[in-house]
């Protein structure tokens, strides 16, 4: 279930408030506000543990391959006995670069490293805000208690301001995880095009290869 869908489920719940009795209506407005606060903060702390696993073991590979790449480059690439396995070893570390590269892309393109740590962050915002909120709670009920209207209407007030400022750190870290995926395609797009660029330099540059429109 995402995070947009608990929103929802809070605000038809707030709508449904005149069904209540006068008497049990403050205790729902806060029972919503809580169980909104805890479904979502739940939602997150889940996809922390997931992300966190993922991106450990995306990252404990990178770094198994980096050290692989390392020992044949001064452990077996000196000593070889011929230029056939000097070439073979080359190729070899040059695949493993090019897997390590990959799978930091995909880290970056999936979020999993910045993803559970922008998450851990929304979470004490979201923490932070329900503190403040349970504090604005408080001070209604020692203000207003004995004049119920305002009692009630100022809880409402108290109550849609902490759902939609809960919602808008929803929104912030969504549209995080949208500029930091279009930014990943970008590159990834200008590394493609590059290596493109690259092959073609290659070949016109080899001897017998004419490029056209130059003359020999």
């Amino acid at each position: 279930m995402g995070t947009e869908t608990h929103y929802l489920l809070a605000v038809n719940e707030l709508a449904k408030l005149h069904l209540v009795p006068a008497e049990q209506k403050l205790d729902t407005v806060f029972k919503i506000c809580t169980m909104y606060k805890e479904s979502i903060t739940g939602w997150y702390k889940k996809e922390v543990r997931k992300k966190r696993l993922l991106s450990l073991l995306l990252l404990s590979a990178i770094l198994i391959i980096m050290l692989i790449i390392g020992s044949i480059q001064t452990l077996r690439l000196p000593f070889a006995a011929d230029a056939t396995e000097k070439l073979q070893l080359t190729q070899l570390s040059l695949a493993l670069l090019t897997l390590a590269v990959l799978l930091f892309i995909a880290d970056r393109a999936f979020r999993l490293t910045a993803g559970w740590i922008n998450y851990i962050n929304t979470i004490m915002a979201i923490e932070t805000r329900y503190a403040e909120f349970i504090t604005e709670w408080i001070k209604n009920d020692a203000t207003y208690l004995t004049q119920k209207n305002k009692h009630y209407s100022q809880a409402a007030v108290i109550a849609a301001a902490f759902i939609n400022t809960i919602h808008l750190a929803q929104q912030q870290e969504t549209h995080s995880w949208s500029t930091q995926l279009t930014e990943t395609i970008k590159q990834l797009d200008a590394l493609i095009n590059k290596q493109q660029q690259d092959k073609k330099t290659g070949f016109s540059a080899r001897p017998g290869v004419r490029t056209p429109g130059v003359r020999r």
